[in-house]
């Protein structure tokens, strides 16, 4: 409680265990003890209420949280990120909270991935087919072959 002092003019905030005099000029401070407690004790539920409702705002998020079937959670996400990654790319973008830069940057991260090996599985591809053309197949000659006889002249 706020308290202006008649002997300087101060203003002083009184709590109910201090003195009730200003702490400027020490003349006595004509405010009731009983009017002091009751504003601490209407300050002191405020605070308690407040309190309580942070409390509950916290246990409803997390029961929330809790609610959410495996698939929605975070670790659901990352884990369908690493096993199947577009089953999971589609779930962190439906359902996670993420930042929406972290979810451009993980995108952009598998295109690049994806691109990458794509790209490396075409040129092997490529290689491996144009030797295989190259090369003729083997041909038998006539004494391998059964039932043919070589002449010999």
């Amino acid at each position: 409680m706020i308290v202006k002092c008649t002997g300087c003019g101060a203003s002083t905030s009184l709590e109910p265990e201090m003195p009730r005099e200003c702490p400027y000029c020490g003349s006595p401070l004509d405010v009731p003890l009983e009017l002091i407690r009751l504003e601490s004790e209407e300050r002191a539920r405020k605070e308690d209420a407040q309190r309580r409702q942070e409390q509950e705002a916290k246990w409803i998020a997390e029961e929330k949280e809790m609610n959410k079937r495996w698939y929605h959670r975070t670790a659901g996400i990352v884990l369908l990120l690493f096993l199947f990654f577009p089953v999971g790319l589609y779930l962190m973008w439906k359902y996670a909270t993420w930042p929406k830069a972290v979810k451009v940057i993980i995108t952009m991260g598998f295109v690049v991935a994806v691109v990458n090996q794509s790209i490396a599985t075409g040129t092997q591809g490529n290689s491996q087919d144009a030797t295989t053309s190259i090369e003729k197949p083997p041909q038998k000659s006539l004494q391998t072959m059964p039932g043919v006889r070589a002449a010999s002249w």
